[in-house]
């Protein structure tokens, strides 16, 4: 029986995270650019003991945001893409354009 390594686990996780920030740095600006919108940026900022990643975006001209509130800014991430590959993102005016 091998033996396992507890710090597989680790880079397995590791791996995912790294993935998760490449998506959101790198594939969702030329995705957006792909549909004739435009990734603006993004923020992350303590609620308490959650995290809100403000997603700012350009979409068919008009500037809006997107939130995401989760326990980590990763987590922020991951679900954020979640909603993307689903298409259930809500998108606010964005007040402070």
């Amino acid at each position: 029986m091998p033996i396992e390594n507890p710090l597989d686990d680790l880079a397995k996780q590791a791996e995912a995270i790294g993935r998760d920030w490449l998506w959101l740095t790198s594939i969702l600006p030329c995705e957006m650019v792909k549909n004739g919108d435009e990734l603006r940026g993004f923020s992350f900022s303590p609620r308490g003991r959650q995290w809100l990643m403000t997603v700012r975006v350009v979409v068919e001209g008009v500037q809006q945001v997107v939130f995401t509130c989760t326990g980590t800014p990763t987590a922020c991430v991951v679900s954020f893409r979640k909603r993307w590959d689903e298409e259930t993102l809500q998108y606010f005016p964005d007040k402070y354009a």
